[in-house]
């Protein structure tokens, strides 16, 4: 079995629960907006008795399913089989957000302000329309605790540059 060279860590803020000998690819994902934290992540053997793993900095896309029959795939820009090249390619691994067959977006490990502020506008408007629908005060609760899982995962995701920005915002 090749191990993927795209591993996904999490949906939603949760857990995808994988690792890169899994066998377990395809996720069911609901119609809606919806966050993935993904990495490139390759294991190089090059011997029987030696190994290696290669990975690069957590990417986070927001991809939107309109039908539950839309088939999303995450490909990496370049496929490099060597180690020294697959280490080369892992400091600014570029990942491609496939819709359909067409790409959608390319996420990079060395993002930018732009994905930060779309993936800080996206939880704030999910946040919005959960706790609009008036719920209960523990539902308002675990609303908020996402809310702090999901803020958590994107600050993990930044730069220093992202993060002074994040501050600027968030602190006027």
């Amino acid at each position: 079995m090749a191990a993927p060279s795209v591993l996904i860590t999490d949906i939603d803020t949760r857990s995808a629960q994988t690792s890169v000998l899994s066998e377990k690819r395809q996720f069911t994902l609901e119609p809606g907006v919806h966050s993935i934290a993904y990495r490139y992540d390759r294991l190089f053997e090059p011997s029987a008795d030696e190994h290696e793993f290669v990975r690069s900095k957590s990417m986070v896309a927001l991809i939107t399913v309109d039908q539950p029959t839309d088939r999303f795939e995450l490909k990496p820009t370049q496929n490099p089989t060597k180690l020294d090249a697959a280490k080369q390619f892992a400091e600014a691994a570029s990942i491609n957000v496939i819709k359909n067959g067409t790409v959608i977006q390319t996420t990079t490990a060395d993002s930018n302000n732009t994905s930060v502020v779309m993936a800080l506008g996206n939880l704030v408007n999910q946040v919005t329309s959960e706790l609009s629908k008036g719920g209960s005060a523990e539902q308002d609760t675990a609303v908020r605790e996402d809310l702090l899982k999901s803020f958590e995962l994107i600050w993990n995701q930044t730069n220093p540059m992202e993060k002074q920005y994040i501050r600027r915002v968030v602190n006027p």
